[in-house]
Formats: C-alpha cells, structure tokens, sequence
C-alpha cells in the first residue's frame, strides 16, 4: 500500500516537473492552435468567395476549397507542434505526405461521391420548402425562402427525394388556365389572348406562344395560354399576363366564368308540378298516383 502511494506521489512530481519545464510551450502551442483554426476557416471562406466570382465551376471550386483547407490545418498543426520542441523538417514531411494522400483520395473518390442537383444562387424545390440555395456544406443546404426564411436541409434527405432545380434551363413555360362563360365570344377571346401574349415583351418568341382551347367544362370554357419567358422573368410575368387578361377581358365584355347554378321556378299546381318531374324522370306509373 506504502509503495504504491509512493508511486504516485513520484508520478505526480514528474507531471508537476514536467508543467513546470514545459508549461509555457504547451499554452503557446494552445493558443496558436485554437487561433490557426479560426483564422484557416476564414481564409477558406474568403478563398471560396474569391473562386465563386471568377464564376468557375461549383464542383472544381468545392475541390480547391477544400484542398486549401486542409493544407491550412496541417499547417496550423505543424506551427502548435513546433513550439512543443518538435522538429520543423520532420513536421513539414509529414504534412507533405498528408496533402498528397489527401489530394489522391479526392481524385481518386470524387467520381464516386454523389454530387448535388443544385448549386449556389440556384431556385430549387426541395420537399415543401421553394428558395433559393445560400450556401451547400458537407452536410446541410442552407435555402431562402421567398417569406424571409432560412432553412437548413440535411443533404441525406435531399438525396433521397426528388429535387426541382428552376436554373437547369434559361427559360420556363408560362401555362395560364382562362375559364369564360358559354354566352362569351370563343373566337374574340382566343384573339384577345393571343394580342395580350404578344404584346409582353418578356414573352419569347421562341418557342412561339399558343392559344386554345383545354376543355368545354361543366361551367365555363377552358381556354390555355402557353407562353415562354426567362427564368428571372417567369413570376413577375406570369403575375402581370393574369391581371393583363382581367383587364382586357372585361374591357371587350368577356365574361370570366365562376362556379354558379342556375335555379329553374315552375308556377302551377303541385299536381302538374309533380307529373311534369315525373315525366322527366320517365316514371310513367307514377302519374296516377297524383291527384
């Protein structure tokens, strides 16, 4: 019991004598690794934004950003572990074997990394939230919504679901659903439609916009517009076509149909009442049986 309390007490003095002769050096080395990590996270953040206004490609700029930063945290390892009384050569030979091994698995296994359908700056729909991508980490995509709102989306899930990215065309197609009434002019409101689409000018020309008829529904003739516009240009034109169409059809006295039912009032006994429903119905017995 005496010789291992002695034991300890000497191991305690080594740890005291070791604090003692290289206390000083490990505080150093401490903080020259807490502020190397800090100042490489904001210097690959300044990196990435540098490489992004070049307008160079997501995925090579993914690639060179990480690649600098791992060569800043080996480098910030390097200068803590130098001030712990390590040697500078064998530290920067390590770190050279490091960046390379780190460089060759990234070459090497980069094809096989599932790759993201989106990049920064891109409208996507992702699930039930539509925005627009702020940044893309490894693990998180971080969307603006249109109502102020910053998600964080687990890049797991979007992988697993299906992902629509607005950005992979210059343009979008405008489809515009116009219900008019039976009584209305089929011929003038298709005319009208077609001089409201092309007098727009955020409306290409190609492809060319269309004008017809969808469907004879139960209230209303369904007339579509399909049109095409850039994709910076699609809500606010889609937004101005529909208040346009409002306008011009009420100014040439086309009716915009809405749900409604018309009610049918037959004055007379309730004799004939009753045998003139009976005989729509076609129930001839039943005439009898009223008065």
């Amino acid at each position: 019991m005496q010789k291992n309390l002695t034991k300890q007490v000497d191991n305690f003095k080594e740890f005291g004598d070791l604090i003692t002769q290289y206390g000083d050096d490990i505080i150093l080395a401490l903080i020259v690794l807490v502020a190397g990590l800090i100042a490489a996270k904001l210097l690959a953040k300044l990196f990435r934004l540098t490489l992004q206004r070049l307008r160079l490609k997501e995925a090579f700029v993914s690639m060179a950003t990480n690649i600098f930063y791992i060569m800043l945290l080996l480098l910030v390892m390097a200068a803590a572990l130098n001030h712990l009384g390590i040697e500078e050569t064998l530290l920067f030979n390590a770190a050279g074997a490091a960046i390379l091994a780190s460089a060759l698995l990234i070459i090497l296994f980069r094809p096989y990394i599932p790759h993201l359908p989106y990049k920064t700056g891109n409208m996507i729909k992702a699930g039930k939230f539509l925005g627009r991508v702020e940044g893309v980490d490894f693990f998180h995509t971080r969307l603006k919504t249109f109502d102020g709102k910053t998600v964080f989306i687990p890049n797991v899930l979007i992988l697993k679901a299906p992902i629509t990215n607005y950005h992979f065309t210059a343009s979008r197609q405008i489809k515009l659903v116009i219900g008019i009434s039976y009584s209305s002019d089929l011929l003038k409101a298709k005319k009208t439609l077609s001089e409201i689409l092309a007098e727009e000018p955020r409306v290409l020309n190609k492809p060319a916009a269309r004008v017809y008829v969808l469907n004879l529904a139960e209230s209303c003739v369904e007339i579509t517009a399909r049109s095409w516009a850039k994709n910076v240009d699609y809500w606010r034109t889609r937004c101005d076509l529909l208040e346009k169409i409002k306008l011009r059809f009420d100014h040439e006295g086309i009716a915009i149909a809405f749900p409604q039912q018309d009610v049918h009032l037959y004055q007379g006994d309730s004799g004939n009442c009753g045998a003139a429903l009976f005989d729509n119905l076609g129930i001839e017995e039943s005439r009898d049986e009223i008065g």
